[in-house]
């Protein structure tokens, strides 16, 4: 089954030295060309032992079905 369509996410990330890193795992994760609208942003998450907290948003796509 395709995956859905991923229309935006925002990245959360309580240590900005994390972003590169953050970055080229994205990259990697992410089919060429299909990457969303995105926003990342430098903030402390409720649990500390998380390194990262990603929010999307994403649309099925029409079945001609």
């Amino acid at each position: 089954q395709p995956l859905p369509l991923l229309v935006c996410c925002r990245c959360y990330l309580p240590q900005a030295q994390d972003l590169a890193r953050f970055n080229e795992i994205w990259e990697a994760w992410l089919p060429t060309g299909c990457a969303p609208v995105r926003a990342c942003i430098h903030a402390a998450l409720t649990n500390p032992l998380m390194r990262v907290e990603i929010q999307a948003m994403a649309a099925r796509r029409h079945s001609a079905h």
